[in-house]
């Protein structure tokens, strides 16, 4: 990879519903600077249609700014975009094989473009432990996720939300194993970090307790899991309407 290469990868990051959709722009200087393009025009159109929920609609022009950008070159950063932003898609309609296909061809190009410690790798490893998982392989999410921690920690920071946010997704993934003991530190660690960092009433502090008060279901802490979940609830309640994505 030369330094050219990583100089042209701009990130535009879009949270929607909890899923990291990715607009990179293969090139230097202000994304207002350049024309807008046929792959812009159906990457948007997919943007919009995924923040409305409308998933066959935004699979629809992905799919087709995944076309166009078959013909950007192999280390273009719009064409893993295109393929991160359409496993996006197929990961909220649960079709976990399609979407572990398409990012790990993204992870492919990012690695050979960015190197292995980028933060975009770490967001499409992020998206790929989650296919894995879902897919009843949790075992071998594991040290996708464990990257994803390692990454975010050297570049973020380790008490960055970001890095929490990779801690819950270990917990998950170690709980899914059976390793309980294993999975109450990275909940509580995550949950130290979200509250520091983002308060004690944010949403995402509701979805660790979550899965925290989960995994003490399954040992004879049913009080305190209890506990857990009526906090959870009680930041659920005080949320407006239209703040409790995941």
């Amino acid at each position: 990879m030369t330094r050219d290469i990583a100089r042209r990868w701009r990130l535009v990051a879009v949270g929607v519903l909890g899923v990291n959709l990715l607009l990179v722009l293969g090139c230097s200087g202000s994304r207002r600077s350049v024309p807008a393009t046929a792959w812009d025009r159906d990457t948007e159109a997919g943007k919009a249609a995924f923040a409305h929920g409308h998933y066959e609609e935004a699979s629809r022009r992905f799919t087709a700014a995944l076309a166009k950008a078959e013909s950007f070159g192999a280390q273009d950063a719009r064409l893993a975009t295109s393929l991160n932003n359409l496993a996006a898609v197929d990961r909220v309609q649960r079709r976990y094989a399609e979407a572990e296909a398409l990012d790990r061809r993204a992870l492919t190009i990012q690695e050979m473009a960015l190197g292995s410690m980028h933060p975009f790798v770490a967001t499409t490893l992020n998206g790929l432990a989650d296919s894995v998982r879902a897919q009843g392989r949790p075992a071998e999410a594991e040290p996708l996720a464990k990257r994803v921690v390692a990454i975010r920690e050297q570049v973020l920071g380790r008490e960055h939300p970001e890095v929490a946010a990779a801690l819950n997704n270990l917990g998950l993934i170690c709980a899914a194993q059976g390793r309980w003991a294993e999975a109450e530190p990275y909940y509580q660690r995550a949950l130290a970090i979200y509250e520091q960092q983002l308060g004690r009433s944010d949403p995402a502090v509701a979805r660790v307790l979550d899965n925290y008060a989960a995994l003490l279901r399954r040992s004879p802490r049913a009080a305190e899991a209890g506990a857990l979940e009526a906090r959870a609830r009680a930041i659920r309640a005080a949320q407006p309407a239209g703040n409790l994505s995941n």
